[in-house]
């Protein structure tokens, strides 16, 4: 006998997503007002507005866990503080048939909590990490360049990529 769930369709927004969603939102904003224009306006906790903190986590760290089984098991409880989703070597659970129907007991805020796998640093070595091969790029054709104008100038020619470099012009070099 399969009964349904006591979901409706407005039931699960309000009973398993707006929860999970005032966890995040709590993470990192303390309210939200409406602007002038009538939209929301979050206010960031204080200490935020630059960048989150390392420790802090986001949607990247939530993500991880629910594509990690074997943590997703171990940190949702239940409000009574028993583990929604259990191996059946660990013992008496909440049996699969009833897991979408327990949702709404879920405690969100103790699930989601520690829930970051590495700690997030802000610097500049991200830019130069992902721009090293431009960079190398850039000065190794500025080396040949001058390298091919230094060598023309000791044969006593003018270059022409001299001559048309004192207007600006760029000048791709056509092997």
């Amino acid at each position: 006998e399969n009964s349904l769930p006591r979901y409706t369709y407005h039931g699960f927004l309000c009973r398993t997503v707006r929860p999970i969603y005032n966890v995040i939102f709590d993470e990192h904003y303390q309210k939200v007002d409406v602007n002038d224009a009538g939209k929301d306006a979050k206010a960031l906790i204080s200490g935020f507005e630059k960048f989150l903190p390392a420790d802090s986590s986001n949607y990247d760290d939530w993500n991880e866990l629910f594509n990690d089984t074997d943590r997703l098991v171990q940190k949702i409880v239940l409000g009574e503080g028993r583990r929604l989703l259990q191996r059946s070597e660990e013992g008496e659970g909440v049996r699969p048939e009833e897991w979408y129907d327990q949702l709404s007991n879920v405690d969100w805020w103790a699930s989601l909590q520690a829930s970051k796998t590495h700690r997030e640093l802000h610097s500049w070595w991200g830019l130069f990490a992902s721009a090293n091969r431009v960079l190398f790029l850039h000065t190794l054709l500025f080396a040949c360049s001058a390298a091919w104008v230094h060598h023309a100038e000791s044969r006593g020619e003018k270059p022409l990529s001299r001559e048309l470099a004192k207007v600006g012009l760029l000048v791709p070099i056509h092997g």
